[in-house]
Protein backbone atom coordinates (compact mmCIF):
# COMPACT_ATOMS: atom_id res chain seq x y z
CA UNK A 1 0.00 0.00 0.00
CA UNK A 2 3.35 2.69 1.08
CA UNK A 3 4.86 1.48 -1.95
CA UNK A 4 1.42 2.50 -4.32
CA UNK A 5 0.94 5.87 -2.84
CA UNK A 6 4.73 6.69 -2.89
CA UNK A 7 3.74 5.98 -6.49
CA UNK A 8 1.42 8.28 -7.23
CA UNK A 9 3.46 11.12 -4.68
CA UNK A 10 6.29 10.47 -7.03
CA UNK A 11 4.46 10.38 -10.38
CA UNK A 12 2.69 13.78 -9.51
CA UNK A 13 5.71 15.57 -8.62
CA UNK A 14 7.45 14.33 -11.82
CA UNK A 15 4.53 15.09 -13.88
CA UNK A 16 4.15 18.99 -12.56
CA UNK A 17 7.70 19.63 -12.45
CA UNK A 18 7.58 18.68 -16.36
CA UNK A 19 5.10 21.29 -16.86
CA UNK A 20 6.40 24.91 -18.91
CA UNK A 21 3.87 26.74 -16.81
CA UNK A 22 5.05 25.89 -13.74
CA UNK A 23 9.00 26.33 -14.60
CA UNK A 24 7.79 29.62 -15.93
CA UNK A 25 6.50 30.64 -13.02
CA UNK A 26 9.82 29.68 -11.10
CA UNK A 27 11.75 31.64 -12.80
CA UNK A 28 9.55 34.54 -13.28
CA UNK A 29 9.41 35.13 -9.13
CA UNK A 30 13.60 34.65 -9.42
CA UNK A 31 13.56 37.05 -11.99
CA UNK A 32 11.18 39.90 -10.61
CA UNK A 33 13.22 39.31 -7.16
CA UNK A 34 16.72 40.22 -8.90
CA UNK A 35 15.50 42.76 -11.40
CA UNK A 36 13.47 44.61 -8.20
CA UNK A 37 16.07 44.09 -5.72
CA UNK A 38 18.85 45.50 -7.92
CA UNK A 39 16.82 48.68 -9.55
CA UNK A 40 15.47 50.11 -5.71
CA UNK A 41 16.61 53.49 -4.23
CA UNK A 42 15.28 53.80 -1.04
CA UNK A 43 16.73 50.93 1.45
CA UNK A 44 14.36 51.82 4.51
CA UNK A 45 17.14 51.78 6.86
CA UNK A 46 18.46 48.39 5.78
CA UNK A 47 20.01 47.47 2.65
CA UNK A 48 19.15 44.28 2.31
CA UNK A 49 14.94 44.90 3.12
CA UNK A 50 14.02 45.58 -0.63
CA UNK A 51 15.57 41.76 -1.67
CA UNK A 52 13.75 39.83 1.65
CA UNK A 53 10.43 41.66 1.37
CA UNK A 54 10.23 41.14 -2.57
CA UNK A 55 11.67 37.82 -2.26
CA UNK A 56 9.47 36.82 0.10
CA UNK A 57 6.34 38.36 -1.69
CA UNK A 58 7.24 36.14 -4.65
CA UNK A 59 6.97 32.88 -2.16
CA UNK A 60 3.75 33.61 -1.37
CA UNK A 61 2.40 35.29 -4.56
CA UNK A 62 3.79 32.66 -7.29
CA UNK A 63 3.73 29.97 -4.63
CA UNK A 64 -0.13 30.72 -4.36
CA UNK A 65 -0.39 30.58 -8.23
CA UNK A 66 1.64 27.56 -8.56
CA UNK A 67 -0.40 25.78 -5.97
CA UNK A 68 -3.95 26.82 -7.44
CA UNK A 69 -2.59 25.88 -11.02
CA UNK A 70 -0.79 22.97 -10.08
CA UNK A 71 -3.80 21.16 -8.32
CA UNK A 72 -6.20 22.22 -11.32
CA UNK A 73 -3.51 20.44 -13.50
CA UNK A 74 -3.23 17.38 -12.09
CA UNK A 75 -6.95 16.39 -11.15
CA UNK A 76 -8.56 18.11 -13.94
CA UNK A 77 -6.37 16.80 -16.45
CA UNK A 78 -6.61 12.95 -14.81
CA UNK A 79 -10.51 13.61 -15.33
CA UNK A 80 -11.08 15.36 -18.43
CA UNK A 81 -8.72 12.91 -20.44
CA UNK A 82 -10.70 9.58 -18.63
CA UNK A 83 -7.56 8.36 -17.07
CA UNK A 84 -8.66 8.85 -13.31
CA UNK A 85 -10.66 5.64 -14.56
CA UNK A 86 -7.82 3.69 -14.86
CA UNK A 87 -5.87 5.17 -11.83
CA UNK A 88 -8.56 4.02 -9.93
CA UNK A 89 -8.57 0.56 -11.19
CA UNK A 90 -5.87 -0.09 -9.37
CA UNK A 91 -5.51 -1.24 -5.75
CA UNK A 92 -6.13 2.01 -4.17
CA UNK A 93 -8.97 4.04 -2.73
CA UNK A 94 -10.39 6.80 -4.05
CA UNK A 95 -9.34 8.71 -0.43
CA UNK A 96 -5.82 7.53 -0.51
CA UNK A 97 -5.48 8.67 -4.38
CA UNK A 98 -6.78 11.79 -3.43
CA UNK A 99 -4.93 12.59 -1.00
CA UNK A 100 -1.51 11.03 -3.02
CA UNK A 101 -2.07 13.45 -5.43
CA UNK A 102 -2.26 16.44 -3.61
CA UNK A 103 0.93 15.39 -1.28
CA UNK A 104 2.73 15.57 -4.48
CA UNK A 105 1.50 18.62 -5.89
CA UNK A 106 2.47 19.98 -2.37
CA UNK A 107 5.96 18.36 -2.82
CA UNK A 108 6.23 20.55 -6.36
CA UNK A 109 5.34 23.14 -4.38
CA UNK A 110 7.95 22.94 -1.47
CA UNK A 111 10.58 22.20 -5.03
CA UNK A 112 9.57 25.96 -6.22
CA UNK A 113 9.76 27.41 -2.96
CA UNK A 114 13.34 25.71 -2.41
CA UNK A 115 14.59 27.58 -5.77
CA UNK A 116 13.26 31.26 -4.75
CA UNK A 117 14.24 30.99 -1.29
CA UNK A 118 17.73 30.25 -2.27
CA UNK A 119 17.75 33.08 -4.59
CA UNK A 120 16.11 35.52 -2.31
CA UNK A 121 19.11 34.91 0.27
CA UNK A 122 21.63 34.99 -2.39
CA UNK A 123 20.06 38.44 -2.83
CA UNK A 124 20.00 39.72 0.20
CA UNK A 125 23.71 39.32 0.69
CA UNK A 126 24.38 40.51 -2.15
CA UNK A 127 22.44 43.32 -1.09
CA UNK A 128 24.30 43.69 2.59
CA UNK A 129 28.07 43.14 0.18
CA UNK A 130 26.73 46.15 -2.03
CA UNK A 131 26.19 48.29 1.04
CA UNK A 132 30.10 47.18 2.21
CA UNK A 133 31.46 48.24 -1.30
CA UNK A 134 29.55 51.41 -0.96
CA UNK A 135 30.59 52.74 2.54
CA UNK A 136 33.91 51.31 1.66
CA UNK A 137 33.95 53.85 -1.45
CA UNK A 138 32.58 56.79 0.15
CA UNK A 139 34.78 56.11 2.70
CA UNK A 140 37.89 56.13 0.08
CA UNK A 141 36.74 59.27 -1.60
CA UNK A 142 36.35 61.17 1.63
CA UNK A 143 40.03 60.74 2.14
CA UNK A 144 40.89 61.78 -1.50
CA UNK A 145 41.55 58.35 -2.32
CA UNK A 146 40.09 57.28 -5.96
CA UNK A 147 40.22 52.97 -5.95
CA UNK A 148 39.26 51.64 -9.22
CA UNK A 149 38.43 48.13 -8.17
CA UNK A 150 35.77 49.78 -5.51
CA UNK A 151 32.48 50.88 -7.13
CA UNK A 152 29.74 51.69 -5.57
CA UNK A 153 26.97 49.64 -5.74
CA UNK A 154 23.42 48.19 -4.42
CA UNK A 155 24.04 44.96 -5.19
CA UNK A 156 27.03 42.39 -4.61
CA UNK A 157 27.79 41.35 -8.42
CA UNK A 158 28.37 37.49 -7.97
CA UNK A 159 24.87 37.25 -6.17
CA UNK A 160 23.37 39.27 -9.47
CA UNK A 161 25.36 36.47 -11.50
CA UNK A 162 23.96 33.52 -9.28
CA UNK A 163 20.50 34.72 -9.39
CA UNK A 164 20.95 35.29 -13.28
CA UNK A 165 22.29 31.68 -13.78
CA UNK A 166 19.61 30.57 -11.71
CA UNK A 167 17.16 32.15 -14.87
CA UNK A 168 19.77 30.81 -17.82
CA UNK A 169 21.65 28.35 -17.11
CA UNK A 170 18.39 25.63 -16.55
CA UNK A 171 16.77 26.88 -20.13
CA UNK A 172 20.46 26.34 -21.79
CA UNK A 173 20.90 22.85 -19.99
CA UNK A 174 17.20 21.92 -20.68
CA UNK A 175 17.93 22.85 -24.37
CA UNK A 176 21.13 20.74 -24.68
CA UNK A 177 19.95 17.95 -23.02
CA UNK A 178 16.81 18.00 -24.94
CA UNK A 179 18.70 18.18 -27.95
CA UNK A 180 21.61 15.79 -27.61
CA UNK A 181 20.33 13.25 -25.28
CA UNK A 182 16.44 13.67 -25.57
CA UNK A 183 15.72 14.14 -21.78
CA UNK A 184 12.42 16.24 -21.20
CA UNK A 185 13.08 20.23 -21.51
CA UNK A 186 11.38 21.42 -18.35
CA UNK A 187 12.03 18.55 -16.11
CA UNK A 188 15.91 18.63 -16.75
CA UNK A 189 15.43 22.66 -16.51
CA UNK A 190 13.76 22.23 -12.95
CA UNK A 191 16.18 20.11 -11.80
CA UNK A 192 18.89 22.57 -13.07
CA UNK A 193 17.31 25.73 -11.54
CA UNK A 194 17.30 23.82 -8.25
CA UNK A 195 20.74 22.69 -7.97
CA UNK A 196 22.35 26.22 -9.23
CA UNK A 197 19.61 27.79 -6.37
CA UNK A 198 20.94 25.96 -3.88
CA UNK A 199 24.42 25.52 -4.73
CA UNK A 200 24.81 29.01 -5.45
CA UNK A 201 23.03 30.41 -2.24
CA UNK A 202 25.57 28.63 -0.24
CA UNK A 203 28.77 29.82 -3.05
CA UNK A 204 27.57 33.16 -2.43
CA UNK A 205 27.31 33.21 1.34
CA UNK A 206 31.26 31.11 1.41
CA UNK A 207 32.52 33.79 -0.72
CA UNK A 208 31.29 36.79 1.01
CA UNK A 209 32.92 35.15 4.47
CA UNK A 210 36.06 34.66 3.01
CA UNK A 211 36.26 37.79 1.23
CA UNK A 212 35.05 40.17 3.60
CA UNK A 213 35.39 38.52 6.84
CA UNK A 214 34.10 39.77 9.69
CA UNK A 215 32.43 42.81 8.01
CA UNK A 216 29.82 39.70 6.96
CA UNK A 217 29.71 37.64 10.13
CA UNK A 218 26.20 38.16 10.54
CA UNK A 219 25.41 36.56 7.81
CA UNK A 220 25.15 33.38 8.84
CA UNK A 221 23.03 34.37 12.08
CA UNK A 222 20.99 36.35 9.26
CA UNK A 223 19.96 33.76 7.55
CA UNK A 224 18.64 31.61 10.45
CA UNK A 225 15.89 35.14 10.84
CA UNK A 226 15.01 34.40 7.68
CA UNK A 227 14.55 30.91 7.61
CA UNK A 228 11.26 30.53 9.64
CA UNK A 229 9.74 33.69 7.92
CA UNK A 230 9.95 31.87 4.38
CA UNK A 231 8.79 28.61 6.05
CA UNK A 232 5.61 30.27 7.63
CA UNK A 233 4.55 31.34 3.84
CA UNK A 234 4.32 27.17 3.36
CA UNK A 235 1.27 27.30 5.15
CA UNK A 236 -1.36 29.18 3.53
CA UNK A 237 0.00 27.90 0.18
CA UNK A 238 -1.49 24.89 1.50
CA UNK A 239 -4.36 25.92 2.52
CA UNK A 240 -5.03 27.24 -0.96
CA UNK A 241 -3.58 24.13 -2.58
CA UNK A 242 -6.17 21.72 -0.55
CA UNK A 243 -9.26 24.28 -1.60
CA UNK A 244 -8.55 23.62 -5.29
CA UNK A 245 -7.10 20.01 -4.78
CA UNK A 246 -10.97 19.37 -3.45
CA UNK A 247 -12.77 22.02 -5.81
CA UNK A 248 -10.81 20.75 -9.07
CA UNK A 249 -12.48 17.47 -8.24
CA UNK A 250 -16.12 18.73 -9.18
CA UNK A 251 -15.75 21.91 -10.89
CA UNK A 252 -14.03 22.94 -14.50
CA UNK A 253 -10.75 24.82 -14.44
CA UNK A 254 -12.30 28.97 -14.34
CA UNK A 255 -14.98 27.84 -11.69
CA UNK A 256 -11.29 26.69 -9.51
CA UNK A 257 -9.53 29.70 -10.44
CA UNK A 258 -12.49 31.92 -9.56
CA UNK A 259 -13.36 29.80 -6.48
CA UNK A 260 -9.69 30.08 -5.06
CA UNK A 261 -9.58 33.90 -5.92
CA UNK A 262 -12.40 34.43 -3.45
CA UNK A 263 -11.33 31.61 -1.12
CA UNK A 264 -7.51 34.14 -1.23
CA UNK A 265 -9.62 37.22 -0.79
CA UNK A 266 -11.89 35.76 1.96
CA UNK A 267 -8.54 34.93 3.91
CA UNK A 268 -6.78 38.26 2.82
CA UNK A 269 -7.05 39.70 6.02
CA UNK A 270 -5.26 36.43 7.78
CA UNK A 271 -2.51 36.42 5.69
CA UNK A 272 -0.75 39.13 7.34
CA UNK A 273 -0.38 36.47 10.04
CA UNK A 274 2.04 34.54 7.65
CA UNK A 275 3.68 37.22 5.82
CA UNK A 276 5.80 37.97 8.99
CA UNK A 277 8.62 40.07 7.47
CA UNK A 278 8.24 43.40 9.54
CA UNK A 279 9.14 41.19 12.19
CA UNK A 280 12.96 41.00 10.79
CA UNK A 281 13.01 45.06 10.52
CA UNK A 282 16.23 46.48 12.25
CA UNK A 283 17.40 43.05 13.63
CA UNK A 284 14.30 41.21 15.17
CA UNK A 285 13.19 37.66 14.34
CA UNK A 286 10.37 35.37 14.46
CA UNK A 287 9.84 32.68 17.14
CA UNK A 288 9.94 28.95 15.79
CA UNK A 289 7.14 28.63 18.68
CA UNK A 290 5.01 31.61 16.49
CA UNK A 291 5.68 29.29 13.28
CA UNK A 292 4.03 26.16 15.06
CA UNK A 293 1.03 27.77 16.47
CA UNK A 294 0.13 29.21 12.63
CA UNK A 295 0.91 26.35 11.02
CA UNK A 296 -1.59 24.58 13.88
CA UNK A 297 -4.46 27.41 13.05
CA UNK A 298 -3.89 26.97 9.40
CA UNK A 299 -4.30 23.22 9.78
CA UNK A 300 -7.81 22.90 10.00
CA UNK A 301 -8.37 24.71 7.38
CA UNK A 302 -6.22 22.26 4.87
CA UNK A 303 -7.90 19.29 6.68
CA UNK A 304 -11.56 20.84 6.35
CA UNK A 305 -10.60 21.36 2.43
CA UNK A 306 -8.97 17.70 1.90
CA UNK A 307 -12.00 16.27 3.52
CA UNK A 308 -14.22 17.76 0.94
CA UNK A 309 -12.10 16.66 -1.85
CA UNK A 310 -12.41 13.15 -0.07
CA UNK A 311 -16.01 13.27 -0.22
CA UNK A 312 -16.31 14.62 -3.76
CA UNK A 313 -13.70 12.19 -5.19
CA UNK A 314 -15.33 9.33 -3.22
CA UNK A 315 -18.90 10.14 -5.02
CA UNK A 316 -17.12 10.79 -8.51
CA UNK A 317 -18.83 9.39 -10.98
CA UNK A 318 -16.09 8.63 -13.47
CA UNK A 319 -17.66 6.24 -15.97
Amino acid sequence: MFGRIRAVIKATTLELVSEPLFFLLTISAVGVLTIASYLHVHQFGEPSRMARDVGLSSVLIFGTVFAVFSAIRVFRREIESGTLQMALSRPISRELFFLSKTAGAFLACIVFFVIVFSSTITTVVGAEVGKIHTETAMSAASHGHCRHDIMPETLWFVSLGVDACTVVLPLVFGAVLNRFARFRFTTTAFAVALVVSVSGCFYNIHLALVEFGDAVSFIPAYVKRILPVGVLLLAPVAVFLSAAAALSVKFKDNAVASFSGLIFLLFLPALGNYYQTQALHRGGDLPWSYVVWSFAAALPFAVAFLLMGVFLMRSKDVG
